[in-house]
């Protein structure tokens, strides 16, 4: 896997140490379904791009919460479950915008194509 190159999301899951390695020398492009969802490149690329030190999620003040999988999932799947609900109600009726990964559909589809 060569840096700069495009690859599927397919492929960069089955190699995602040799898609490490690669971005640590130049960014790598994730497509899905052929179109781009994400680049993957070092910290020190990232750091260059943003001009601020390294990345920490906890010091992130986007303001917008970040939706996993597993709570789209445990928000259709246990619907006795008042604390997943409890929260989703809030951000409702707080009108709050929120964010989640690019492959989030994926994410919930896969186990649910299982059965959970």
């Amino acid at each position: 896997m060569l840096p700069g190159r495009t690859i599927s999301a397919t492929e960069a899951s089955i190699h995602f140490g040799e898609l490490l390695m690669s971005a640590r020398m130049g960014p790598v492009l994730v497509e899905r379904q052929g179109k781009p969802v994400v680049a993957v490149m070092s910290a020190e690329h990232y750091e260059g791009l943003t001009g601020s030190g390294s990345p920490s999620w906890q010091d992130w003040d986007g303001g917008a919460p970040c939706v996993d999988a597993r709570l789209v999932i445990r928000q259709v799947a246990a619907p006795d479950e008042t604390s997943v609900h409890q929260i989703w109600d809030a951000w409702g009726k707080a009108g709050t915008q929120l964010i989640a990964p690019a492959l989030l559909m994926y994410e919930v589809s896969s186990p649910a194509s299982r059965g959970f």
